[in-house]
């Protein structure tokens, strides 16, 4: 939606369309919002529009543009009191005059869930935290990165074919009905919490406490008036927007050359700079091979599985029976592997054994004590890795 009004806005479509989130698994970075920006492509194959890159962000990272604004926000409303959205952006349009602010209200829920039948399953995407899902030579690609600052893709997966995209373009996801109201998962139609009734005492119980301070009551009351029309699902501001065909015809509408030419990279290299904000990502763990970090259900799983063992895997190893620390057996070693597997010659890996320290035997007797195999250290550097 808010692609369809900045794109009809402006009169034009862009050629890649960045999302940037937190690193939000359960909000954003799941198979149900690959499969919005997948069907996105297809419907729109005709137009300008043809990448869409996912941006993550990790935990702790540096503030950029949209954080500052939330600053600037939380500065504009401190203090102050507000009784509806409207009221809400009053105020900060009126104190944040650097910025030119719109507003619009979520009017639609569409079930992207029903398009799982045509579309792969991703696993493991909490691995990665950058996504490129584009279109080329007719067909849907995936591509991805482990962190934003890593300067290797995986390769290019063809998730549709263009005999498929055909298909996926001809799809319109159903309209979810909006309500407060919590219905039983089994019996959809049978209501457990009526929690439309439960708001509508909450907000009479609101208007006989601001009766009790007879200023502003006119404010008041017609603020409490939006608020039941919220509830009740009659409000137009939360109720009227563009149907799906209507959005995807606007935007279908703006045409203009729908694929790249050949020559143009599949991907972009370069983050926008107020998206390069993980200086550091991953200091003390080594770079997995992109390839190995998401399984693609139906279509493409990694190779060698696990495919994990990189330069700076732990690897822990039943030792054989007489392999001994400081004369004392080892009933398993632990070591870090050095080279790449696929660069060494046949089956051999190449590996620096990690040899634990020593410490006195535990002993009540009086004098030197023997040196035995730190165990406590042992066990700690296991726990580690």
């Amino acid at each position: 939606m808010n692609l369809h009004k900045v794109a009809c806005a402006e009169g034009r479509l862009p050629e890649e369309f960045v999302i940037g989130a937190d690193n939000t698994v359960k909000e954003t970075k799941n198979s149900v919002c690959l499969w919005l920006v997948i069907w996105l492509l297809c419907v729109l194959k005709d137009t300008p529009l043809w990448s869409v890159l996912f941006v993550f962000l990790l935990v702790g990272h540096t503030h950029n543009r949209l954080d500052r604004f939330f600053g600037r926000l939380s500065t504009a409303l401190a203090g102050r009191d507000y009784f509806t959205l409207d009221d809400l952006f009053e105020i900060i349009v009126e104190n944040i005059r650097s910025h030119k602010i719109e507003m619009a209200h979520m009017t639609h829920h569409w079930d992207w869930y029903t398009l799982k039948e045509h579309m792969p399953v991703f696993h493991k995407l909490s691995n990665v935290h950058g996504i490129n899902i584009f279109r080329l030579n007719g067909g849907i690609w995936i591509k991805w990165k482990e962190y934003l600052t890593s300067e290797a893709w995986s390769r290019p997966i063809l998730l549709l074919p263009p005999r498929q995209v055909e298909v996926v373009a001809s799809l319109r996801p159903p309209l979810l009905p909006r309500s407060f109201d919590i219905y039983d998962k089994t019996d959809p139609g049978k209501k457990t919490v009526d929690m439309q009734t439960r708001m509508l005492n909450w907000v009479n119980k609101l208007e006989l406490a601001l009766a009790q301070n007879a200023s502003e009551c006119e404010r008041r009351a017609s603020a409490l008036d939006w608020l039941r029309r919220v509830i009740t699902q009659v409000e137009r501001q939360t109720t009227e927007g563009p149907p799906l065909q209507e959005i995807v015809g606007d935007l279908c509408a703006l045409g203009g050359a729908g694929m790249p030419s050949l020559s143009a990279p599949p991907a972009p290299e370069d983050f926008a700079s107020d998206a390069l904000v993980q200086l550091f990502p991953g200091g003390d763990h080594p770079p997995m091979p992109a390839d190995t970090l998401v399984g693609i259900g139906g279509i493409w799983m990694p190779e060698p599985d696990p495919g994990l063992v990189v330069p700076g895997t732990m690897v822990i190893c039943a030792a054989p029976p007489d392999t001994k620390y400081y004369g004392e057996r080892a009933l398993f070693t632990l070591g870090l592997i050095l080279r790449d597997p696929g660069d060494v010659e046949g089956d051999s890996v190449l590996v620096s054994w990690w040899i634990p320290g020593r410490s006195p035997l535990a002993d009540s007797k009086p004098g030197r004590k023997a040196d035995v195999v730190d165990a406590k250290r042992l066990c700690k550097s296991l726990k580690k890795h």
